[in-house]
């Protein structure tokens, strides 16, 4: 089994789901890969378009807000990642 599909797999184990990977919005590179360390950038987690919690941490966001858009843009590295 590839390191690919060993994501894949654990991802399935957990019942996530990467969303589409998207073009950068602006001029960036959103994953480089420099001696088998992935650099990811740009990650911002919009949703249909838009970010669904802005704000601030503890003023305007719950943490658990947060933290469920902090998941999202992980993913959304993976995705940009995996081929």
């Amino acid at each position: 089994m590839s390191e690919i599909d060993k994501v894949e797999y654990r991802l399935k184990e957990l019942g996530l789901e990467l969303p589409e990977a998207v073009a950068p919005l602006y001029s960036y590179v959103p994953v480089t890969v420099h001696q088998g360390t992935a650099y990811v950038s740009g990650q911002v987690p919009r949703i249909n378009g838009s970010v669904p919690y802005p704000g601030k941490v503890g003023k305007d966001v719950t943490v658990e807000q947060a933290r469920e858009l902090a998941e999202y843009c992980v993913l959304k590295g993976l995705s940009a990642l995996l081929p």
